[in-house]
């Protein structure tokens, strides 16, 4: 079964904001990217802090894109076609 393993937030300040989940929810961090980004775990699911950016996929705050994990990219992909959706 896919399992939901990565989710990605845009904010105005990721180290600040990383410190809050750090603090309240116990999280690790994991590495700093050399554009700002910070990367915390809970040890299952990746939390990734975003830097906003005034133009491009990181323009809104908030969530951004979250990734599952699959075992079988091509079973995966027909279920896609299957349903109707686009698989690019």
């Amino acid at each position: 079964m896919p399992a939901l393993r990565h989710i990605a937030i845009s904010a105005k300040d990721p180290a600040k904001l990383a410190e809050y989940y750090k603090t309240v929810f116990e999280m690790y961090e994991v590495r700093r990217s050399a554009s700002g980004a910070v990367y915390l775990s809970d040890g299952v699911v990746s939390l990734v802090l975003l830097p906003q950016r005034p133009e491009g996929p990181t323009a809104q705050l908030g969530p951004n894109h979250f990734g599952f994990q699959i075992e079988d990219l091509e079973a995966t992909l027909e279920r896609i076609r299957a349903y109707g959706a686009d698989a690019t």
